[in-house]
């Protein structure tokens, strides 16, 4: 096993550098989750289907598993044979608010939120039962049907409040319901006196059609999935989102007794830690909650699934090429890794990374080997020690894995794929635009500790990859929400080489908030969201809190010169 062979190409082809692809930073567009998908605790978790709430910060994977989950994705086998019923639209929480107010008034705010998500959602899963082969085929089939044709149809993706104007303006709606056990028999329309068409509806008994027609059907589970409710607002619009949000959770709780129908709600984070969860009982909701991190292994597993994904599409190597090129004695394997090894070099030919992941994946006690193969990989492209500039600003050598551990910390402490897609992106483009400008600079494969590596990527071109890619980042997050650009650009002007910072610095330097209590107080709760700064002391009072910029955002030297 000690023995290795150079199969690595030689020369590495560099002109390759310009077709690679890395995938896309949204996770509703990154076609190459799927491909690549890597099974995270967090993932094996919500494999297990006992979480309704899903949460996790910017760019930590949740609209990636949702667009997994909504495409009946194969690494996702635990949903494989569910009904998927996705909702996933941006509420306007003005019209939202508008539209309660005008069709709602006999309600309060928090039955009549559970009542447009029980209408919202007996909707939904009608539409898609639509889709069903010899639909309407059973009674029960036959009445979700009428209920759907009685509501409108097919939806043409029509937002809940575009629907209740459509809807409610024309006719008038007597629904009957139960919400959080009170029951619910209320007439609806904006001139119910002069509607001309009266039509009545019993959700509960819609519930229980639904319940009958999946038991038939031998559909697993219907899963309702949401996304796209926790954008970030303020004012009397998070009050709103906040309530709709709560109302959700609570009508989730109503329905938990339905093993037919399960939920998928996915939040920010930050969002979720602010809701009321009292009339639910916080440990109940904490029990029902899966929050999405990374470790450090497994963004390491990323980087290098990434790169072994870009490079074998264009054709630069194979798994069979990493193997044979590397000495596996100093990873201590153990006797039936050995022997898949040896089974690889003797023929077993990898042609996807998708057939990697499963290779290793699917058996027991094969953590340790891909651990082995990420950082083997890594290993084969960086060089094994980096530039690292410490608090003072004078710069030191720190090995590869080590830097991707420790500079792509956000003010929340976390480190998500988005962060480093950002950065080998850039890295990437640079490496591309340096070999071009450097026709006499050739990479072939060296011989390093007993593996046969390329330092394609030297620290010169990391580093300046890394400063580069914190202007990305600092451009990304300052146009997040439009509405917060210019104040973190004068923030970013004016910090000048202060380390921390406070409610009172804020209203000195930023020109927008100098006479605005409330708009400094939610650009601080805004920073903080997005992981823009971390909290230094902590203080309940937000205007008594210290802060300070997390790495990601630290402005750095950049004194490596290529």
């Amino acid at each position: 096993m000690s023995k290795t062979s150079c199969t690595l190409k030689n020369p590495f082809p560099l002109e390759s550098l310009a077709s690679i692809d890395l995938g896309n930073m949204d996770g509703h567009r990154d076609l190459l989750v799927e491909k690549g998908f890597i099974k995270t605790r967090s993932v094996k978790k919500f494999l297990q289907d006992s979480h309704s709430i899903i949460i996790g910060p910017f760019g930590s994977g949740k609209s990636a598993l949702f667009r997994l989950l909504r495409n009946n994705s194969k690494v996702l086998e635990t949903y494989q044979e569910d009904l998927i019923v996705s909702i996933d639209e941006q509420i306007q929480f003005d019209e939202l608010r508008s539209a309660s107010d005008t069709y709602f008034s006999n309600l309060s705010e928090k039955l009549t939120y559970q009542l447009l998500w029980k209408f919202q959602i007996c909707r939904r899963i009608s539409e898609e039962f639509s889709k069903l082969e010899d639909f309407p085929r059973t009674d029960e089939e036959v009445y979700v049907s009428e209920f759907l044709a009685r509501t409108g149809g097919l939806g043409g993706h029509l937002t809940i409040t575009a629907r209740i104007k459509s809807l409610f303006e024309k006719v008038s709606l007597k629904i009957k319901t139960k919400l959080s056990d009170i029951p619910v028999d209320i007439e609806i329309s904006k001139e119910a006196g002069k509607a001309t068409n009266r039509i009545e509806l019993n959700l509960d008994e819609v519930i229980q059609k639904v319940e009958q027609i999946i038991n038939a059907r031998e559909i697993r589970r219907c899963i309702v999935a949401i996304d796209k409710i926790d954008k970030f607002v303020a004012g009397e619009d998070y009050k709103t989102q906040r309530a709709y949000i709560e109302a959700l959770l609570q009508l989730e709780d109503d329905l938990f007794g339905v093993d037919e129908i399960g939920f998928k709600i996915f939040l920010r984070s930050d969002l979720y830690e602010r809701l009321d969860f009292s009339a639910l009982g916080p440990d109940k909701v904490e029990d029902n909650t899966l929050r999405l991190v990374w470790s450090k292994e497994e963004i390491r597993k990323f980087i290098a699934r990434r790169m072994f994904m870009a490079l074998e599409e264009v054709e630069v190597w194979s798994f069979r090429d990493i193997l044979e090129s590397s000495n596996m004695s100093e990873y201590q394997l153990r006797w039936y890794e050995k022997i898949i090894l040896q089974d690889e070099k003797e023929g077993l030919k990898y042609k996807t990374a998708n057939l990697y992941s499963k290779y290793f994946g699917r058996k027991r006690n094969r953590t340790t080997m891909l651990g082995k193969v990420d950082l083997i990989i890594i290993n084969k492209l960086f060089e094994k020690n980096l530039v690292h500039e410490c608090i003072d600003g004078n710069e030191k050598s720190i090995l590869n894995h080590e830097f991707f551990d420790t500079h792509f910390l956000d003010g929340n402490d976390s480190c998500t794929p988005r962060y480093i897609l950002v950065f080998l992106k850039e890295l990437i483009d640079e490496a591309h635009e340096y070999y071009s400008n450097s026709p006499n600079v050739f990479v072939t494969p060296n011989l390093d500790g007993g593996d046969w590596v390329y330092n394609l990527f030297p620290q010169h071109i990391v580093y300046k990859s890394y400063l580069q890619s914190k202007e990305k980042y600092i451009r990304h997050v300052s146009k997040v929400d439009d509405k917060w650009t210019s104040y973190i650009l004068e923030f970013l002007e004016r910090q000048g080489g202060k380390k921390s910072f406070d409610y009172k610095w804020m209203k000195k330097n930023i020109t927008l908030i100098k006479d605005d209590d409330i708009e400094g107080v939610t650009l601080l709760i805004y920073l903080q969201v997005i992981g823009f700064l971390r909290v230094k002391e902590y203080h309940p009072d937000i205007k008594k809190r210290e802060f300070e910029i997390p790495v990601l955002y630290k402005s750095a030297k950049g004194s490596v010169q290529c």
